[in-house]
């Protein structure tokens, strides 16, 4: 009974540890305390509003607009969905707009353009226009935002392989085996994949 006690014990201990571990990746900011603030996308939130109205949510994307009013800072963000670390994923499409309320002054020039997560809840939908298409925006209060970077990472693909390469030479030389056996590189190309960083 012991022996299930303890590996009961450690089961919880290491479950523990991955909870913590993936909360760790999620900036403080956006971090939220609802359980259930992953699983609220833009999608289903925006299917019925008023169901979420009050409730915390996280969205991210690319912000479109910035307006300042005396009091506060109004945020378009173009919505995309969110990777395990609350990051905009980059190559999702557009599900929608969203207008973000902070009780304050934000500096447009450090938030248009730029990637963001936002945390806050939800408030309502208000009609509005891109372009002259009509449609609606998802509102909510701000109460934290993380700023994003993009860079460029790059990536080698290629693999090895063995048997007769060009680059060992083992000994066994033959006119029929002129270059040895032995692991030896394949072609490989470079190609950049952009990633989103703090």
């Amino acid at each position: 009974m012991m022996k299930l006690k303890t590996i009961y014990s450690a089961f919880l201990g290491v479950g523990f540890l991955f909870t913590i571990t993936g909360c760790a990746d999620i900036p403080h900011a956006i971090r939220g305390n609802d359980p259930q603030l992953s699983t609220m996308t833009w999608t289903k939130v925006m299917n019925d509003p008023a169901l979420y109205k009050g409730q915390q949510v996280r969205f991210g994307g690319m912000v479109v607009n910035v307006i300042n009013h005396e009091r506060e800072t109004l945020l378009e963000v173009a919505v995309q969905s969110l990777d395990s670390s609350a990051k905009p994923e980059l190559d999702k499409p557009y599900l929608g707009r969203v207008i973000a309320r902070y009780p304050g002054y934000l500096e447009p020039l450090s938030f248009r353009n730029r990637l963001v997560t936002l945390l806050g809840t939800v408030t309502g939908t208000t009609s509005g226009k891109i372009g002259s298409a009509n449609t609606r925006f998802l509102q909510m209060d701000l109460s934290g935002y993380q700023i994003w970077h993009v860079s460029d990472r790059l990536i080698t693909t290629g693999y090895w392989d063995y048997g007769v390469g060009p680059y060992w030479n083992n000994g066994w030389d033959t006119p029929g085996y002129p270059y040895g056996w032995g692991w030896y590189p394949q072609d490989s190309t470079t190609i950049v994949q952009p990633v989103v960083t703090r």
